[in-house]
C-alpha cells in the first residue's frame, strides 16, 4: 500500500471510531453473518458438568465519566445462569465489564451476545483454552449473533482478563470500553493466606481523551498507537482510595492501547512483587520501579500505614520515549491533530492515591509463594527467530502481515514439545517498542540481549515469572521458552500495541498433533 493510501485508510478508520454505535457500524468489516452453534464452537469440550454458566453481552451504554454530559461507551454486562452468584463482581461505577472470579478446575460456559453494532469476539487473555475458545478473529460473529464458549479452567491462581479480538477493530473496541478482569483462585494460593476481601484491590490502568462534549476521542497515530491525555483507573477518573492500615494485594493491569507505565511509589518505597501475568512467583521480589507494557499484569504486596505510610501515590515515573523518531514525524502534527499524543509516551503520571487509616492487622510478606516447574534446556526441540519491522508504513511480524488462515513454515509447532522463540526488534530508522503477546500458553523469558539506549526504561523491565506478554524494546533480542502441551489448533502471537495489531502486526502459529 502506498504511504498516502495507508494514511488515508488508517486515519479514516480512526475518525470513524468514536464510540457511538452508528460510527461502529459504518466502519465495520463484514465476514459471514453466521451464528456459531455449540457443536461447531467446541473442538475440545470438557466432559465434566458445567460449574459456572455466564451470559456475557457487549453493547453500547452511556456512563457519567466527567462532569456534565454522559459518555457513550461500549460495555460488557453479565449475569449468572448457573453457579455461585459471587463468581460475578459488578463494578460500582465506570465502564469496565464485571470481574469473573473462577476456581482452577471448574468448567465454565460463557454465552457471548454481540450487540455492539459490528463483528466481535472475546479473547480470554492468558488462559489455557482450546482454539475454538481463544477468540481468534476468524470466529468473530456479527452483531445480533451469539458465540458459545466452554472450557476447563486450567491456569494457576492469578490475574487474567478478557477483551474483544476482531480483525482490524480490536483497538477501537477496547478503547470504547470493552474489557474486564478474570481472577482465578486455587488451593496453592489459599494455603499462602494472601490478603483478600477488601484488601484485595484491582487496578486497571488506561489513558483516554475526551472532546468538548465528554465523548471519547480516538485518533491514533499509526506508528506510536494511541496516547491519551486523561488517566483512568477501573474505567473512571481516579478517586482517592481509602484503605485500612495493613497489607493489601494489588492486582494491576495495563489495559491501555499503547501506553507503557513505569510504576513506582511516590515516597520511594520498593515495589514488592508477588505475581505476574501467569500467577504468583516462587518468592517475592523487590524493585524500585517496574515497567508495565500494554496487556501485562503485576501483583504487589502493599503494606499501607507501615512500609508505605498513610498517604502515598502509585505513579508512573518519567522515562525516555523508546520511539523518538516519531517526534520528528507524525508527532509534528501538533496537539489535537490526527494522531498527536495527548501526553507523550514516558511522561510522568500520577495514577492512584491511597490514604490509610485505622489499626489494621500488620504482617510480613511470605518468604515463599508457589513452586514452579520450568522446562529445561534439554527438553527444547526447536528454536525459531521472529523479527519485527515496518515496511511501506505497515507493521510486520516474522516478515509478514496478518493472514486470517496463513501459517508460515516456521510457524508450525508439534503438540507436546518445548520450543524457544527468539524475537528480534532491529534498531533501524524507526525504532518502536512492541509488547509481544502469545496466545494459548504462558512462557518464561530465558535471555534478553538489550539494544543500545533507553536505559531509564530498561532498568525497570521485569522479566521474572510466567508471562504471556513481554516488552521488546528497539535493538532487543528476547528468547522465550514455552511448552506446547495443552491443545492442538491455530493460535495467535502479536504485538499488543493494539494499533500495531490492527495494522497487521499479528500472525498465526499452528500446533499439530501426532
Amino acid at each position: 500500500m502506498k504511504r498516502r493510501e495507508f494514511m488515508e485508510t488508517t486515519l479514516g478508520v480512526a475518525a470513524g471510531a468514536l464510540v457511538g454505535c452508528d460510527a461502529c457500524t459504518s466502519a465495520a468489516s463484514t465476514p459471514p453473518q453466521v451464528e456459531v452453534a455449540a457443536s461447531s464452537s467446541l473442538s475440545a469440550a470438557p466432559a465434566s458438568p458445567v460449574d459456572l454458566e455466564v451470559v456475557l453481552t457487549a453493547a453500547p451504554d452511556r456512563i457519567p465519566l466527567l462532569p456534565g454530559q454522559p459518555t457513550d461507551v461500549l460495555r460488557f454486562s453479565a449475569s449468572i445462569a448457573k453457579g455461585a452468584r459471587d463468581a460475578l463482581v459488578q463494578p460500582a461505577s465506570g465502564y469496565l465489564g464485571p470481574t469473573l472470579r473462577v476456581k482452577r478446575g471448574q468448567r465454565v460456559r460463557v454465552r457471548f451476545n454481540n450487540n455492539v453494532g459490528e463483528d466481535s469476539i472475546v479473547h480470554w487473555h492468558g488462559l489455557y483454552v482450546s482454539e475454538a475458545n481463544d477468540g481468534h478473529p476468524r470466529h468473530s460473529v456479527a452483531s445480533g449473533k451469539q458465540y458459545l464458549y466452554d472450557f476447563q479452567v486450567d491456569n494457576p491462581a492469578g490475574t487474567y482478563w478478557y477483551h474483544p479480538h476482531p480483525d482490524h477493530r480490536t483497538g477501537v473496541q477496547v478503547y470504547a470500553g470493552l474489557a474486564g478482569l478474570l481472577v482465578i483462585t486455587d488451593d496453592d494460593e489459599r494455603r499462602i493466606g494472601l490478603p483478600d476481601g477488601d484488601q484485595d484491590i484491582s487496578l486497571v490502568l488506561q489513558d483516554r481523551s475526551f472532546d468538548a462534549n465528554n465523548q471519547l476521542s480516538y485518533s491514533p497515530n499509526p506508528m506510536t498507537g494511541f496516547l491519551g491525555d486523561r488517566m483512568l483507573v477501573n474505567g473512571q477518573l481516579p478517586q482517592t482510595r481509602e484503605v485500612r492500615s495493613g497489607p493489601h494485594r494489588l492486582r494491576i493491569l495495563n489495559g491501555s492501547n499503547s501506553r507503557i507505565y513505569k510504576l513506582g511509589w511516590s515516597n520511594g518505597s520498593p515495589l514488592v512483587v508477588i505475581g505476574t501475568d501467569g500467577g504468583l512467583l516462587a518468592a517475592p521480589q523487590q524493585r524500585t520501579e517496574i515497567a508495565l507494557a500494554p496487556a501485562q499484569r503485576i501483583e504487589l504486596w502493599a503494606n499501607f500505614g507501615a512500609d508505605l505510610g498513610n498517604d502515598v501515590w502509585l505513579e508512573s515515573h518519567a522515562f525516555d520515549d523508546p520511539s523518538p523518531a516519531m517526534g520528528m514525524g507524525m508527532g509534528m502534527m501538533g496537539r489535537g491533530g490526527a494522531g498527536a499524543p495527548g501526553v507523550p509516551q514516558g511522561a510522568p503520571l500520577r495514577i492512584q492515591r491511597f490514604v490509610a487509616s485505622g489499626d489494621g492487622r500488620q504482617s510480613r510478606v511470605p518468604d515463599r509463594l508457589v513452586s514452579h516447574s520450568i522446562p529445561s534446556a534439554a527438553e527444547v526441540s526447536n528454536t525459531k527467530t521472529f523479527a519485527t519491522r515496518m515496511q511501506m508504513m505497515g507493521w510486520l511480524l516474522n516478515d509478514r502481515s496478518f493472514e486470517m488462515q496463513g501459517v508460515a513454515a516456521n510457524e508450525h509447532v508439534r503438540l507436546g514439545t518445548v520450543e524457544e522463540w527468539e524475537f528480534v526488534n532491529p534498531n533501524g530508522m524507526m525504532p518502536m517498542p512492541h509488547p509481544i503477546h502469545v496466545h494459548g500458553r504462558q512462557f518464561r523469558i530465558i535471555d534478553r540481549q538489550p539494544g543500545p539506549g533507553f536505559a531509564s526504561l530498561r532498568q525497570a523491565l521485569f522479566d521474572e515469572g510466567w508471562l504471556d506478554t513481554f516488552l521488546l524494546l528497539p535493538g532487543d533480542k528476547v528468547r522465550i521458552r514455552v511448552r506446547f502441551d495443552r491443545y492442538a489448533g491455530m493460535f495467535l502471537y502479536h504485538c499488543h500495541n493494539l494499533e500495531h495489531e490492527d495494522l497487521g502486526m499479528m500472525r498465526n502459529y499452528l500446533v499439530e498433533a501426532g
